[in-house]
C-alpha cells in the first residue's frame, strides 16, 4: 500500500508498469456514480503531484480530484458531461517508472478553515488555467510540481498577483491555505492591498438557461445529481407533517441601516445585502426559541437542540436548487456573515460548494423574493424542524402611527414548522422577535454579542 497526500481527492488507484490508473472514489457513504463536470487537464498534459485534475459532481457536491504522482496524461476514459462508476479508472498518468505497491486508498480531505474572514471572503472561486496557475516548486527529489492550493486559493493569488511558489504554506504537505494568501498581502507582498469585490450575483438571481426543446419533438434527458438530491430530500421531507404561519414585515428602517453601514462593508471587499441581516435576526430569535433550532430523532423518541445556529440559505445556482449553511451564526459578526455569504454564492455560482459547505445546517432560510413571490409553502429539510421563506420587496400604502399614509418597503415572510414539535404560537412568537429585530435595528444592535 502506498500513502497518499492529504487533499488528493481520489480513492483508489492501480500502478501497471509506469502507467498510474486513477480511479473514481467513493468519496462518501453510499456513492454510486458521479458526474463529470469540468477537465482541467488534457491528454499530453504533464501534471505534477497535488495537482487538480478535474471536478465531479456527486447528488452531495462538487468534488475535486487531485493528481497523487508527477507524470503525464496518457488518457481521460470520460469526457465533461458523462458518468463514472465508483471503481472505473479516470484517467491513465504516465509516471517515470513502475512505483511499489498496487492500490492507494484517500479520501477527499477539508481544507482547514478558520472562522470567516471579511477581507477574504469575496475572493473568485476560480479554477486552472490563468497566469498564475502554473506556478512551481521543487520537491525533496529535486523535481518540479505545481504549488498544491485549491481553486478559490488559486483565484486568490490571481487576483492579488501573488506567485504562489513565493507563499509559505501551512497546510498539510505544504498546501496554501487562504490564510497564508492574507498574510502574504498583509507583510507587502502582493502588489496592492485587498481591493474590493465586484458586485456578486444574489443568492436567488443566478440564471440557469433553460434546456432547449425543439418544438414538435420530445427529449429525455438523464437526471442531474443535484436534481437527484432534491429527489431524495422531497421524499424524505414528506414525512414531515408541515403547518405554514406567515406575516408581513416593514423595513424602511432596516434599508437605512443598511445603506449607512454598505460602505464600510464595500471598504472590506464585502457586498452587503439585506440576508446578512435577516440571518442575523433569525440567529437571535433562535437563542430565545431553540426548539427551531433542533432535530428530531428518528425514532421519534429524543430532541436535541443544536448548540450552533448553522443556517441554511436556499440559492439557486446554474447546477439548480443547493442549500448550503453559513456555521456558527451565533458567533458571527453581521460582517462576518455577509462575507460568508459571499463566498458560498461565488463558489455556488461556479459549482465548486464542497460537502462541507452543504452538510450539517440546522435551520433555514430562503430569500426566494429576489426572484419574485410573495406568500410561499418552504419545505422543511430533513433533519431540521423549520424553514422560513422570505417573499419580494415591494412598496405599499401603510399607516404611520399617527394615521398618516407612508410609502412603506414590505416584505412577506412564510414560516413553515414540524407541528410534531413545534406547534403555532411558538412560531408566532419566534416570528414576532424576529420581525422586531428587523423593523426596530437598533435594538438588534443593542442586543448583538
Amino acid at each position: 500500500m502506498r500513502g497518499s497526500p492529504a487533499g488528493a481527492s481520489f480513492s483508489a488507484a492501480a500502478y501497471l508498469a509506469d502507467v498510474f490508473k486513477l480511479k473514481l472514489a467513493d468519496l462518501h457513504e453510499g456513492l454510486v456514480e458521479a458526474d463529470i463536470k469540468e477537465w482541467l487537464v488534457a491528454e499530453g498534459d504533464e501534471v505534477g503531484e497535488f495537482e487538480d485534475l478535474c471536478f465531479v459532481m456527486t447528488d452531495k457536491a462538487s468534488t475535486e480530484i487531485s493528481s497523487p504522482v508527477d507524470g503525464k496524461v496518457l488518457k481521460i476514459y470520460h469526457p465533461e458531461g458523462s458518468t463514472a462508476k465508483v471503481g472505473e479508472v479516470l484517467v491513465d498518468i504516465e509516471t517515470d517508472g513502475p512505483v511499489a505497491g498496487s492500490e492507494a486508498e484517500a479520501a477527499p480531505a477539508a481544507e482547514p478553515e478558520s472562522a470567516p474572514e471579511p477581507a477574504a471572503a469575496a475572493a473568485p472561486a476560480g479554477g486552472a488555467g490563468g497566469e498564475y496557475d502554473e506556478q512551481m516548486i521543487t520537491n525533496a527529489a529535486g523535481k518540479s510540481r505545481r504549488v498544491p492550493a485549491t481553486p478559490a486559493v488559486r483565484g486568490l493569488a490571481r487576483k492579488h498577483k501573488i506567485d504562489l511558489s513565493q507563499v509559505a504554506g501551512n497546510g498539510k504537505d505544504g498546501r496554501v491555505l487562504k490564510g497564508d494568501i492574507l498574510k502574504f498581502i498583509e507583510s507587502g507582498g502582493a502588489e496592492g492591498g485587498l481591493a474590493p469585490a465586484a458586485p456578486q450575483a444574489p443568492a436567488g438571481g443566478a440564471a440557469r438557461a433553460p434546456a432547449a426543446v425543439v418544438p414538435g419533438e420530445s427529449r429525455t434527458e438523464k437526471v442531474a445529481p443535484v436534481t437527484k438530491a432534491m429527489i431524495r430530500v422531497m421524499e424524505e421531507a414528506n414525512a414531515i407533517p408541515h403547518f405554514g404561519y406567515s406575516d408581513e414585515i416593514t423595513l424602511n428602517s432596516l434599508i437605512e441601516t443598511r445603506l449607512r453601514l454598505k460602505p464600510v462593508a464595500e471598504a472590506q471587499g464585502i457586498k452587503l445585502t439585506m440576508m446578512p441581516l435577516f440571518i442575523k435576526a433569525a440567529s437571535m430569535a433562535l437563542t430565545e426559541y431553540p426548539i427551531l433550532n433542533s432535530s428530531l430523532s428518528g425514532d421519534k423518541s429524543e430532541i436535541t437542540y443544536h448548540g450552533s445556529h448553522n443556517i441554511c440559505v436556499a440559492m439557486d445556482t446554474p447546477d439548480g436548487l443547493t442549500v448550503p449553511s453559513i456555521k456558527s451564526v451565533e458567533q458571527l459578526s453581521i460582517l462576518d456573515i455577509a462575507a460568508e455569504l459571499n463566498r458560498l454564492q461565488e463558489l455556488g455560482a461556479a459549482g465548486r460548494l464542497s460537502r462541507g459547505d452543504l452538510e450539517g445546517g440546522t435551520f433555514s432560510l430562503s430569500n426566494v423574493g429576489n426572484i419574485g413571490g410573495t406568500y410561499l409553502s418552504p419545505v422543511i429539510i430533513p433533519g431540521q424542524v423549520a424553514i422560513g421563506a422570505i417573499g419580494a420587496l415591494r412598496t405599499l400604502p401603510r399607516f404611520d402611527a399617527e394615521g398618516n399614509v407612508i410609502p412603506a418597503k414590505v416584505i412577506n415572510v412564510s414560516w413553515s414548522g414540524d407541528h410534531r414539535i413545534i406547534d403555532g404560537a411558538t412560531m408566532a412568537r419566534f416570528s414576532n422577535v424576529w420581525k422586531n429585530y428587523l423593523e426596530n435595528p437598533d435594538t438588534m444592535i443593542l442586543n448583538l454579542k
